[in-house]
Protein backbone atom coordinates (compact mmCIF):
# COMPACT_ATOMS: atom_id res chain seq x y z
CA UNK A 1 0.00 0.00 0.00
CA UNK A 2 1.36 3.11 -0.79
CA UNK A 3 1.10 6.05 1.44
CA UNK A 4 0.58 10.03 -0.11
CA UNK A 5 4.01 11.79 -0.03
CA UNK A 6 3.44 14.36 3.12
CA UNK A 7 4.11 18.49 1.77
CA UNK A 8 7.15 19.54 3.09
CA UNK A 9 7.16 21.77 6.04
CA UNK A 10 8.20 24.86 4.32
CA UNK A 11 5.41 24.63 1.44
CA UNK A 12 2.56 24.23 4.21
CA UNK A 13 4.14 27.44 5.71
CA UNK A 14 3.58 28.94 2.59
CA UNK A 15 0.07 27.77 2.07
CA UNK A 16 -1.65 28.95 5.24
CA UNK A 17 0.21 32.82 4.75
CA UNK A 18 -1.58 32.89 1.34
CA UNK A 19 -4.98 30.70 2.40
CA UNK A 20 -7.35 33.62 2.58
CA UNK A 21 -10.30 31.65 3.10
CA UNK A 22 -12.82 33.51 5.51
CA UNK A 23 -10.83 36.93 5.13
CA UNK A 24 -14.15 38.25 3.15
CA UNK A 25 -16.73 37.60 5.91
CA UNK A 26 -14.34 38.81 8.62
CA UNK A 27 -13.92 42.56 6.84
CA UNK A 28 -17.85 42.12 6.09
CA UNK A 29 -18.62 41.59 9.85
CA UNK A 30 -16.24 44.45 10.99
CA UNK A 31 -17.49 47.21 8.07
CA UNK A 32 -20.95 46.42 8.76
CA UNK A 33 -20.49 46.66 12.75
CA UNK A 34 -18.86 50.20 11.56
CA UNK A 35 -22.16 50.89 9.91
CA UNK A 36 -24.49 50.28 12.69
CA UNK A 37 -22.55 52.37 14.57
CA UNK A 38 -22.41 55.31 12.43
CA UNK A 39 -26.03 54.98 11.66
CA UNK A 40 -26.56 54.88 15.17
CA UNK A 41 -25.03 57.94 15.88
CA UNK A 42 -26.72 59.57 12.99
CA UNK A 43 -29.81 58.50 14.36
CA UNK A 44 -29.49 60.18 17.72
CA UNK A 45 -28.18 63.20 16.26
CA UNK A 46 -31.10 63.52 14.22
CA UNK A 47 -33.01 62.86 17.04
CA UNK A 48 -31.80 65.53 19.13
CA UNK A 49 -32.27 67.92 16.19
CA UNK A 50 -35.45 67.19 16.16
CA UNK A 51 -36.31 67.47 19.61
CA UNK A 52 -34.27 70.92 19.26
CA UNK A 53 -36.77 72.07 16.81
CA UNK A 54 -39.74 71.08 18.72
CA UNK A 55 -38.26 73.22 21.92
CA UNK A 56 -37.47 76.27 19.97
CA UNK A 57 -40.96 76.90 18.41
CA UNK A 58 -42.63 76.18 21.88
CA UNK A 59 -40.36 78.98 22.81
CA UNK A 60 -41.23 81.02 20.33
CA UNK A 61 -44.94 80.30 21.12
CA UNK A 62 -44.99 80.50 24.19
CA UNK A 63 -43.42 83.79 24.42
CA UNK A 64 -46.15 85.21 22.54
CA UNK A 65 -48.57 84.02 24.52
CA UNK A 66 -47.20 85.22 27.53
CA UNK A 67 -46.31 88.75 26.23
CA UNK A 68 -50.15 89.08 25.45
CA UNK A 69 -50.77 89.06 28.58
CA UNK A 70 -48.64 91.60 30.52
CA UNK A 71 -48.33 93.79 32.28
CA UNK A 72 -50.10 90.43 34.61
CA UNK A 73 -46.52 88.73 35.26
CA UNK A 74 -48.91 85.52 36.62
CA UNK A 75 -50.74 85.54 33.64
CA UNK A 76 -48.21 85.47 31.03
CA UNK A 77 -46.81 82.62 32.89
CA UNK A 78 -49.72 81.20 32.72
CA UNK A 79 -50.44 81.22 29.52
CA UNK A 80 -46.86 80.15 28.52
CA UNK A 81 -46.89 77.16 30.21
CA UNK A 82 -50.07 76.26 29.17
CA UNK A 83 -49.28 76.84 25.55
CA UNK A 84 -46.12 74.57 26.20
CA UNK A 85 -48.15 71.56 27.37
CA UNK A 86 -50.27 71.69 24.12
CA UNK A 87 -47.22 71.66 22.28
CA UNK A 88 -44.94 69.42 23.89
CA UNK A 89 -47.59 67.13 26.00
CA UNK A 90 -46.98 65.97 29.38
CA UNK A 91 -47.50 62.42 28.41
CA UNK A 92 -44.22 62.19 25.96
CA UNK A 93 -42.33 64.95 26.76
CA UNK A 94 -42.96 65.73 30.45
CA UNK A 95 -42.98 69.18 31.68
CA UNK A 96 -40.86 71.45 29.33
CA UNK A 97 -41.54 74.74 31.00
CA UNK A 98 -41.38 75.31 34.54
CA UNK A 99 -42.69 78.72 36.59
CA UNK A 100 -38.89 79.59 36.79
CA UNK A 101 -38.31 79.02 33.32
CA UNK A 102 -40.72 82.11 32.28
CA UNK A 103 -39.27 85.24 33.26
CA UNK A 104 -40.60 88.88 33.29
CA UNK A 105 -39.10 91.88 32.24
CA UNK A 106 -38.62 95.01 30.48
CA UNK A 107 -36.78 95.15 26.85
CA UNK A 108 -34.28 98.29 27.44
CA UNK A 109 -33.72 99.82 23.58
CA UNK A 110 -30.28 101.61 24.40
CA UNK A 111 -28.99 98.33 24.87
CA UNK A 112 -31.38 96.62 22.84
CA UNK A 113 -31.29 93.63 25.11
CA UNK A 114 -33.72 92.04 28.06
CA UNK A 115 -33.64 92.91 31.25
CA UNK A 116 -35.16 90.72 33.70
CA UNK A 117 -37.41 91.95 36.38
CA UNK A 118 -37.38 95.53 34.81
CA UNK A 119 -40.36 97.68 34.67
CA UNK A 120 -42.75 98.58 33.15
CA UNK A 121 -43.01 94.74 32.12
CA UNK A 122 -43.31 94.86 28.22
CA UNK A 123 -41.28 91.60 27.59
CA UNK A 124 -40.76 88.02 27.93
CA UNK A 125 -38.18 85.54 28.20
CA UNK A 126 -38.89 81.99 27.96
CA UNK A 127 -37.05 78.58 28.19
CA UNK A 128 -37.92 75.23 27.50
CA UNK A 129 -36.08 72.04 28.18
CA UNK A 130 -35.67 68.54 28.18
CA UNK A 131 -33.53 67.13 30.54
CA UNK A 132 -31.67 69.09 33.62
CA UNK A 133 -34.33 68.89 35.75
CA UNK A 134 -37.22 70.00 32.90
CA UNK A 135 -38.99 67.74 30.95
CA UNK A 136 -38.04 64.24 30.13
CA UNK A 137 -34.32 63.14 29.09
CA UNK A 138 -33.83 62.59 25.52
CA UNK A 139 -32.54 58.93 25.09
CA UNK A 140 -29.81 57.98 23.11
CA UNK A 141 -29.50 54.74 21.09
CA UNK A 142 -26.23 53.76 20.18
CA UNK A 143 -24.17 56.99 21.94
CA UNK A 144 -24.20 55.01 25.15
CA UNK A 145 -21.33 53.34 23.22
CA UNK A 146 -18.96 56.58 24.22
CA UNK A 147 -20.79 56.56 27.85
CA UNK A 148 -23.58 59.10 26.69
CA UNK A 149 -27.42 57.69 27.59
CA UNK A 150 -29.29 60.60 26.94
CA UNK A 151 -29.10 64.44 25.72
CA UNK A 152 -30.07 67.54 27.53
CA UNK A 153 -31.68 70.10 25.50
CA UNK A 154 -33.05 73.64 25.79
CA UNK A 155 -33.83 76.45 23.22
CA UNK A 156 -34.96 80.31 24.88
CA UNK A 157 -37.13 82.94 22.66
CA UNK A 158 -37.90 86.29 24.37
CA UNK A 159 -40.93 88.60 23.18
CA UNK A 160 -41.38 92.07 23.47
CA UNK A 161 -44.32 94.60 22.61
CA UNK A 162 -43.03 97.65 20.56
CA UNK A 163 -44.94 100.41 19.48
CA UNK A 164 -44.18 102.71 16.52
CA UNK A 165 -40.79 101.91 16.12
CA UNK A 166 -38.58 101.98 12.83
CA UNK A 167 -38.81 98.99 10.74
CA UNK A 168 -42.58 99.41 9.45
CA UNK A 169 -44.87 97.50 11.69
CA UNK A 170 -47.02 100.74 12.61
CA UNK A 171 -50.33 101.13 10.96
CA UNK A 172 -50.05 98.23 8.77
CA UNK A 173 -52.55 96.71 6.60
CA UNK A 174 -55.66 98.98 6.10
CA UNK A 175 -58.02 96.59 3.91
CA UNK A 176 -55.88 94.29 2.57
CA UNK A 177 -53.84 91.77 3.97
CA UNK A 178 -52.59 87.74 2.18
CA UNK A 179 -51.75 86.06 5.67
CA UNK A 180 -50.06 82.50 5.28
CA UNK A 181 -48.90 80.67 8.45
CA UNK A 182 -46.41 78.91 5.50
CA UNK A 183 -45.36 80.97 2.47
CA UNK A 184 -46.55 83.55 0.11
CA UNK A 185 -45.20 83.17 -3.53
CA UNK A 186 -46.08 85.86 -6.29
CA UNK A 187 -44.72 86.56 -9.78
CA UNK A 188 -43.19 89.72 -11.52
CA UNK A 189 -45.10 92.71 -12.53
CA UNK A 190 -47.37 93.42 -9.52
CA UNK A 191 -48.74 96.24 -8.28
CA UNK A 192 -49.19 96.90 -4.87
CA UNK A 193 -50.47 99.88 -2.99
CA UNK A 194 -52.69 102.10 -0.24
CA UNK A 195 -51.07 99.82 2.43
CA UNK A 196 -51.23 96.25 1.36
CA UNK A 197 -49.87 93.76 3.59
CA UNK A 198 -48.05 90.46 2.28
CA UNK A 199 -46.97 88.19 5.51
CA UNK A 200 -45.62 84.54 4.61
CA UNK A 201 -44.80 82.70 8.52
CA UNK A 202 -41.88 81.20 6.78
CA UNK A 203 -41.24 83.21 3.46
CA UNK A 204 -42.18 85.75 1.17
CA UNK A 205 -41.07 86.23 -2.59
CA UNK A 206 -41.31 88.31 -5.32
CA UNK A 207 -40.25 88.12 -8.81
CA UNK A 208 -38.91 91.30 -10.33
CA UNK A 209 -40.57 94.74 -11.76
CA UNK A 210 -43.13 95.10 -8.92
CA UNK A 211 -44.57 98.03 -8.22
CA UNK A 212 -44.63 99.47 -4.21
CA UNK A 213 -46.35 102.65 -2.47
CA UNK A 214 -44.25 103.70 0.52
CA UNK A 215 -47.23 102.22 3.03
CA UNK A 216 -47.31 98.40 1.67
CA UNK A 217 -45.53 95.78 3.80
CA UNK A 218 -44.10 92.68 3.59
CA UNK A 219 -43.14 90.87 6.52
CA UNK A 220 -42.04 86.78 7.91
CA UNK A 221 -41.07 85.62 11.19
CA UNK A 222 -38.22 84.67 9.27
CA UNK A 223 -37.15 88.13 7.47
CA UNK A 224 -34.14 86.56 5.99
CA UNK A 225 -36.48 84.65 3.24
CA UNK A 226 -38.01 87.94 2.58
CA UNK A 227 -37.04 87.78 -1.28
CA UNK A 228 -38.18 90.73 -3.41
CA UNK A 229 -36.89 91.07 -7.29
CA UNK A 230 -35.60 94.07 -8.62
CA UNK A 231 -38.34 96.94 -7.82
CA UNK A 232 -39.58 98.91 -11.33
CA UNK A 233 -38.00 101.71 -11.59
CA UNK A 234 -40.70 104.20 -11.09
CA UNK A 235 -41.53 102.20 -7.93
CA UNK A 236 -42.24 104.77 -4.94
CA UNK A 237 -40.94 102.55 -2.36
CA UNK A 238 -37.86 100.16 -2.66
CA UNK A 239 -37.16 97.21 -0.80
CA UNK A 240 -35.65 98.79 1.73
CA UNK A 241 -38.74 100.50 2.62
CA UNK A 242 -41.46 97.83 1.78
CA UNK A 243 -39.37 94.91 3.86
CA UNK A 244 -39.95 94.66 7.46
CA UNK A 245 -36.70 93.37 9.14
CA UNK A 246 -37.78 92.31 12.29
CA UNK A 247 -39.21 89.16 12.59
CA UNK A 248 -43.34 89.48 12.64
CA UNK A 249 -45.54 87.24 14.05
CA UNK A 250 -49.23 86.92 13.20
CA UNK A 251 -51.62 84.35 14.57
CA UNK A 252 -54.46 83.62 12.07
CA UNK A 253 -57.79 83.90 13.40
CA UNK A 254 -60.57 82.39 11.59
CA UNK A 255 -58.42 79.20 10.23
CA UNK A 256 -58.23 77.72 14.11
CA UNK A 257 -62.10 78.72 14.46
CA UNK A 258 -63.51 76.90 11.20
CA UNK A 259 -64.72 73.97 12.28
CA UNK A 260 -66.39 75.50 14.91
CA UNK A 261 -67.95 77.75 12.30
CA UNK A 262 -69.40 75.03 10.04
CA UNK A 263 -70.59 73.41 13.03
CA UNK A 264 -72.67 76.14 14.60
CA UNK A 265 -74.32 77.27 11.28
CA UNK A 266 -75.16 73.81 10.31
CA UNK A 267 -76.92 73.41 14.00
CA UNK A 268 -78.59 76.80 13.73
CA UNK A 269 -79.73 76.20 9.94
CA UNK A 270 -80.42 72.94 9.19
CA UNK A 271 -80.77 70.49 12.53
CA UNK A 272 -83.14 73.09 14.21
CA UNK A 273 -85.61 73.10 10.93
CA UNK A 274 -86.11 76.78 11.07
CA UNK A 275 -87.09 78.52 7.94
CA UNK A 276 -86.43 82.28 8.83
CA UNK A 277 -82.74 83.58 10.36
CA UNK A 278 -81.98 86.79 11.76
CA UNK A 279 -78.89 86.29 13.75
CA UNK A 280 -75.58 87.15 13.71
CA UNK A 281 -73.63 83.92 12.49
CA UNK A 282 -73.87 85.79 9.26
CA UNK A 283 -73.85 89.08 7.20
CA UNK A 284 -76.00 91.29 7.31
CA UNK A 285 -76.06 91.85 3.76
CA UNK A 286 -77.93 88.03 3.49
CA UNK A 287 -81.17 89.22 5.31
CA UNK A 288 -83.62 91.47 4.13
CA UNK A 289 -83.64 94.82 5.35
CA UNK A 290 -87.49 95.13 5.46
CA UNK A 291 -87.72 91.70 7.73
CA UNK A 292 -84.14 91.76 9.10
CA UNK A 293 -84.42 87.68 8.31
CA UNK A 294 -83.59 85.63 6.21
CA UNK A 295 -85.36 82.94 4.38
CA UNK A 296 -83.85 79.42 5.18
CA UNK A 297 -84.23 76.51 2.50
CA UNK A 298 -82.58 73.43 2.89
CA UNK A 299 -81.49 70.85 -0.04
CA UNK A 300 -81.23 67.30 0.00
CA UNK A 301 -80.47 65.80 -3.36
CA UNK A 302 -77.50 63.98 -3.65
CA UNK A 303 -75.94 66.16 -6.12
CA UNK A 304 -77.57 69.80 -6.83
CA UNK A 305 -77.08 71.56 -10.03
CA UNK A 306 -78.11 75.24 -10.08
CA UNK A 307 -79.35 76.49 -12.74
CA UNK A 308 -80.32 80.47 -14.06
CA UNK A 309 -82.85 81.82 -11.68
CA UNK A 310 -82.71 78.88 -9.19
CA UNK A 311 -81.09 81.61 -6.43
CA UNK A 312 -83.46 84.28 -4.55
CA UNK A 313 -82.05 86.99 -3.18
CA UNK A 314 -82.13 87.26 0.88
CA UNK A 315 -81.89 83.44 0.84
CA UNK A 316 -79.86 80.81 2.78
CA UNK A 317 -79.05 77.30 1.21
CA UNK A 318 -77.95 74.97 3.39
CA UNK A 319 -76.91 71.95 1.25
CA UNK A 320 -76.79 68.53 2.23
CA UNK A 321 -74.42 67.32 -0.05
CA UNK A 322 -72.12 68.82 -2.78
CA UNK A 323 -73.13 71.35 -5.62
CA UNK A 324 -72.27 72.91 -8.47
CA UNK A 325 -73.41 76.54 -10.35
CA UNK A 326 -74.28 75.55 -14.05
CA UNK A 327 -73.06 79.12 -15.87
CA UNK A 328 -74.40 81.87 -16.47
CA UNK A 329 -75.57 81.66 -12.56
CA UNK A 330 -74.90 85.04 -11.25
CA UNK A 331 -75.83 85.51 -7.22
CA UNK A 332 -76.26 88.16 -5.02
CA UNK A 333 -77.63 88.54 -1.18
CA UNK A 334 -77.25 84.86 -0.81
CA UNK A 335 -75.62 82.07 1.69
CA UNK A 336 -74.39 78.45 1.07
CA UNK A 337 -73.38 76.58 3.27
CA UNK A 338 -72.96 73.01 1.89
CA UNK A 339 -71.91 69.85 3.41
CA UNK A 340 -69.70 69.00 0.00
CA UNK A 341 -68.17 70.76 -2.20
CA UNK A 342 -69.48 74.11 -3.87
CA UNK A 343 -68.32 74.37 -7.68
CA UNK A 344 -68.70 76.68 -10.51
CA UNK A 345 -69.25 76.56 -14.12
CA UNK A 346 -67.88 78.70 -16.58
CA UNK A 347 -70.18 81.29 -18.28
CA UNK A 348 -69.48 84.94 -19.40
CA UNK A 349 -69.43 87.69 -16.75
CA UNK A 350 -70.04 85.86 -13.79
CA UNK A 351 -70.86 88.28 -10.82
CA UNK A 352 -70.94 87.38 -7.16
CA UNK A 353 -71.72 90.55 -4.91
CA UNK A 354 -72.92 90.39 -1.17
CA UNK A 355 -72.31 86.51 -0.97
CA UNK A 356 -71.80 83.48 1.61
CA UNK A 357 -70.01 80.30 0.50
CA UNK A 358 -69.03 78.21 2.85
CA UNK A 359 -68.64 74.50 2.35
CA UNK A 360 -67.21 71.14 4.15
CA UNK A 361 -65.17 70.54 0.61
CA UNK A 362 -63.52 72.34 -2.21
CA UNK A 363 -64.17 75.39 -2.80
CA UNK A 364 -63.75 74.91 -6.89
CA UNK A 365 -64.92 78.18 -8.08
CA UNK A 366 -62.81 77.48 -11.56
CA UNK A 367 -64.32 79.72 -14.53
CA UNK A 368 -64.09 83.34 -14.81
CA UNK A 369 -65.86 85.41 -12.49
CA UNK A 370 -66.42 89.27 -10.51
CA UNK A 371 -66.50 89.31 -7.12
CA UNK A 372 -67.57 92.19 -5.10
CA UNK A 373 -68.18 96.28 -5.52
CA UNK A 374 -64.97 97.78 -7.81
CA UNK A 375 -66.06 101.34 -7.23
CA UNK A 376 -67.45 101.68 -3.86
CA UNK A 377 -65.84 98.81 -1.82
CA UNK A 378 -63.85 100.83 0.25
CA UNK A 379 -67.03 103.57 0.99
CA UNK A 380 -68.94 101.46 3.08
CA UNK A 381 -66.13 100.05 4.94
CA UNK A 382 -67.43 96.08 4.51
CA UNK A 383 -66.43 93.57 2.98
CA UNK A 384 -68.81 92.08 0.34
CA UNK A 385 -68.07 88.61 -0.43
CA UNK A 386 -66.94 85.74 2.01
CA UNK A 387 -65.73 82.21 1.05
CA UNK A 388 -64.54 79.80 3.64
CA UNK A 389 -63.64 76.18 3.11
CA UNK A 390 -62.17 73.17 5.68
CA UNK A 391 -60.09 72.26 2.46
CA UNK A 392 -59.31 74.31 -0.38
CA UNK A 393 -60.40 77.59 -2.29
CA UNK A 394 -59.75 78.04 -6.05
CA UNK A 395 -60.55 81.01 -7.63
CA UNK A 396 -60.16 80.78 -11.35
CA UNK A 397 -58.56 82.76 -13.96
CA UNK A 398 -59.20 86.06 -15.08
CA UNK A 399 -60.55 87.64 -17.73
CA UNK A 400 -60.20 91.20 -18.72
CA UNK A 401 -62.89 93.46 -17.22
CA UNK A 402 -63.24 90.53 -14.26
CA UNK A 403 -62.23 92.06 -10.63
CA UNK A 404 -62.09 90.58 -6.55
CA UNK A 405 -62.94 93.26 -4.42
CA UNK A 406 -64.17 93.92 -0.57
CA UNK A 407 -62.92 89.95 -0.59
CA UNK A 408 -62.45 87.47 2.58
CA UNK A 409 -61.34 84.26 1.94
CA UNK A 410 -60.08 81.63 4.47
CA UNK A 411 -59.10 77.97 4.09
CA UNK A 412 -56.42 75.51 4.53
CA UNK A 413 -55.19 75.58 1.21
CA UNK A 414 -55.89 78.75 -0.85
CA UNK A 415 -55.50 78.95 -4.47
CA UNK A 416 -56.27 82.72 -5.88
CA UNK A 417 -55.35 81.63 -9.56
CA UNK A 418 -55.47 85.00 -11.37
CA UNK A 419 -58.35 86.54 -9.81
CA UNK A 420 -55.84 89.13 -8.32
CA UNK A 421 -55.53 90.50 -11.42
CA UNK A 422 -57.64 93.64 -10.40
CA UNK A 423 -58.33 93.68 -7.00
CA UNK A 424 -58.36 95.90 -3.27
CA UNK A 425 -59.81 95.35 0.15
CA UNK A 426 -59.06 91.96 0.27
CA UNK A 427 -58.35 89.84 3.38
CA UNK A 428 -57.26 86.07 2.86
CA UNK A 429 -55.44 83.56 5.42
CA UNK A 430 -54.22 79.79 4.95
CA UNK A 431 -52.16 77.50 6.22
CA UNK A 432 -50.47 76.32 3.66
CA UNK A 433 -48.03 78.14 0.29
CA UNK A 434 -50.62 80.78 -1.51
CA UNK A 435 -48.57 81.47 -4.96
CA UNK A 436 -50.31 84.32 -6.66
CA UNK A 437 -49.07 84.73 -10.39
CA UNK A 438 -47.81 87.79 -11.83
CA UNK A 439 -49.12 91.19 -12.97
CA UNK A 440 -51.36 90.98 -9.93
CA UNK A 441 -52.78 94.50 -8.75
CA UNK A 442 -54.01 94.67 -5.17
CA UNK A 443 -54.68 98.27 -3.21
CA UNK A 444 -55.67 98.52 0.45
CA UNK A 445 -58.36 101.13 1.57
CA UNK A 446 -57.74 104.04 3.95
CA UNK A 447 -58.97 102.10 7.21
CA UNK A 448 -59.65 98.49 7.48
CA UNK A 449 -62.83 96.86 6.58
CA UNK A 450 -64.66 95.50 8.95
CA UNK A 451 -66.17 92.28 8.94
CA UNK A 452 -69.15 90.36 11.12
CA UNK A 453 -66.25 87.97 12.55
CA UNK A 454 -63.05 88.79 14.14
CA UNK A 455 -60.21 89.70 11.83
CA UNK A 456 -56.56 90.42 12.07
CA UNK A 457 -56.00 94.54 12.81
CA UNK A 458 -52.19 95.35 13.26
CA UNK A 459 -52.13 98.11 14.66
CA UNK A 460 -49.77 100.78 16.23
CA UNK A 461 -48.68 97.63 19.26
CA UNK A 462 -47.40 94.62 18.04
CA UNK A 463 -46.11 91.55 19.39
CA UNK A 464 -42.93 90.28 17.86
CA UNK A 465 -40.53 87.82 18.65
CA UNK A 466 -37.03 88.95 18.98
CA UNK A 467 -34.95 86.14 18.74
CA UNK A 468 -34.82 82.29 19.76
CA UNK A 469 -31.36 81.00 20.82
CA UNK A 470 -30.51 77.29 21.70
CA UNK A 471 -28.96 77.00 25.60
CA UNK A 472 -27.73 73.86 25.74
Amino acid sequence: MTRPALLPLASCARRLVKDEDGSASVWSIFWMTMMMIVSGFTLDVSNAYRIRALLQATADASALAAVRELPDADAARTAAISLSQVNMPLADNGNVMLPGMVVVGAWDAESNSFQPGAEPYDAVKVYAARGNGAGLDVPTFLMGLVGRNDWQIAASSTARVRSGVSGGVKNLCPGAIILSTQDVQMGGNNTLTDGVCVHGETEVKFGGSSYFTADVRISSFYPDNIYIGDVDTDSPAGEAEVKVTDPVHIDPVILPVLNTMFDDLWAELYDSGVTTYSGDLLPDFVKDPATGAAKVVRVNQWWWTVQPGDFEPYTIYVVNHGMQMAGKVDAQNIAVIAKGQIGMGGGPRLYFNDVFFFGEGTLNFSGSASYGEPDHYCDDGQFDVYMFSKNRISLGGSSPGDWTYGYLGAAPQFHPGGSFKAAGGIYVEAASSVQVGGNAQIAGCGTALDAYIPIVHINEEETIVVGGALVQ
